[in-house]
Formats: structure tokens, C-alpha cells, sequence
């Protein structure tokens, strides 16, 4: 609709903070943002470790993956994803996960998707939020594997 540059992910982005003076800089910038806060502290280190690089100009540390692509990536989320859910129906099977505590997956969101989809597997990582896989991932992994084996794959 030609405001994809107002999405408020794609601004979030292009705001994102890029350096840091150390690699424990980043690591306790990044231990006290929300999204980042049920992380164990070992998953938050291998992030810093392999998110940031050592600065161009040889002065601290930058993110490895520049703020400018994830305002790209952010920009061409598929945007009619309420429209199409209704068509997966008795076409493939479909499992949700969501972190119980997601701000980006919302309870309302979630309820959205069970009327449009009723078939479809839900489950709610219970105490944590939008990044699950990464804060519970034998949880994740356990869902995942229980709904494939349900369906005798």
C-alpha cells in the first residue's frame, strides 16, 4: 500500500544501534532489552559472538548483519496473511507456535488464527516470548517433533 517504509519494524531497524565499544558492551546492551531479557545468558553470548564483527575502522565491535538489510527483510513481510490462511485449509497440515509472552505473535493475533485455521496445530511456549526457539529450544524441538509424530510423519 506503499507505506511499507512507515512499518513500524522496517523504522525500528533503520534506528537500530550498530556499534559498540566491546563485545561485552554489546553483550550487556543487549541483556537489558526487553527482547533479549529470557535469553540464557549462554544463547545471549553465542548471539554477540556471531552477531557482531570487529568494527571496519578497527574501533570496537558492529553488527555483523547491517541494520539497513533488516530494514529490507522487514519490508517484504508477506502482508495478506489473514487472507490467505483460510485457503490452507485441508491442504497441508499447519502447526503455530507462540511464545506465551510474544509481542509480536499477540493473543488476539493467536485467536485470529484458530478461528481462521480451527485444524491447525496450536501450541503456547509457556514463559517466553517471541524468540522461543532461541530462550527454550528443546521445548521447541520437543512441540515440533510431538506434532510430527502425531501426524505419522
Amino acid at each position: 500500500q506503499g507505506l511499507v517504509g512507515e512499518f513500524p519494524l522496517v523504522q525500528g531497524a533503520l534506528r537500530r544501534r550498530r556499534r559498540f565499544a566491546s563485545a561485552e558492551a554489546a553483550f550487556v546492551y543487549f541483556s537489558q532489552r526487553s527482547l533479549f531479557r529470557d535469553w540464557p545468558e549462554a544463547a545471549l553470548r553465542l548471539y554477540v559472538q556471531h552477531g557482531t564483527r570487529p568494527a571496519a575502522d578497527g574501533d570496537g565491535v558492529e553488527l555483523a548483519w547491517p541494520p539497513e538489510w533488516e530494514a529490507y527483510y522487514f519490508s517484504t513481510l508477506y502482508t495478506r496473511t489473514w487472507e490467505a490462511l483460510p485457503g490452507l485449509r485441508g491442504r497441508l497440515p499447519v502447526l503455530a507456535v507462540r511464545g506465551q509472552t510474544s509481542d509480536t505473535f499477540l493473543v488476539e493475533a493467536a485467536g485470529r488464527f484458530r478461528e481462521l485455521l480451527p485444524e491447525a496445530g496450536f501450541v503456547e511456549i509457556a514463559g517466553h516470548g517471541h524468540l522461543f526457539p532461541l530462550t527454550a529450544p528443546g521445548e521447541t524441538a520437543r512441540t515440533i517433533t510431538n506434532w510430527l509424530t502425531a501426524l505419522g510423519l
